[in-house]
């Protein structure tokens, strides 16, 4: 699956077919070990508006609120984090980027229940296209409006899921 998404955000050529996007489209796309890229050295906040184009504090504040980062601690060094803090500040980069598609890989894996949560409601607000692979059940449940499950390498849609 990772394999797959890394393909469609462009990341290497697939080994058969081509991908191509719509011409307005926006694609952001969260690894499952996003977390790794984030610099020590920069505090919380300066990690969020390193790719927030045009936001204001208010807003990026918002979006780390939502991700459980408030007052102070948004000066807290990337370096002092733990890994869920971590996960947390690496979601938050991702959906403030200005984007109308979402390509996450495994967006869920270590995060706690209530950042799981966030994410999940954050997900639900978005308004955009969302490609995602998961084993997490009720983020799938929550979000999807299709399911496509990958079987010996063809595609196959769950009706029923």
């Amino acid at each position: 699956k990772s394999t797959f998404l890394r393909a469609i955000w462009g990341e290497f050529e697939p080994t058969e077919g081509q991908v191509s996007w719509a011409e307005r489209a926006e694609p952001a796309y969260y690894d499952q070990h996003q977390d790794e890229a984030l610099k020590g050295e920069l505090s919380v906040i300066e990690e969020v508006e390193s790719v927030a184009q045009g936001q204001s504090e208010t807003e990026i504040r918002k979006v780390l609120g939502q991700f459980l980062f408030t007052g102070d601690q948004v000066f807290k060094l990337i370096s002092v984090l733990s890994g869920g803090e971590k996960s947390r500040v690496a979601l938050a980069k991702f959906l403030i980027q200005p984007s109308n598609v979402l390509i996450l890989d495994e967006p869920t894996n270590h995060l706690d229940a209530t950042t799981r949560r966030k994410l999940i409601q954050a997900l639900k607000k978005y308004d955009g296209t969302i490609l995602c692979a998961s084993h997490d059940q009720l983020l799938v449940t929550e979000i999807a409006s299709r399911v496509i499950r990958v079987e010996d390498g063809e595609c196959v849609e769950l009706m029923n899921w």
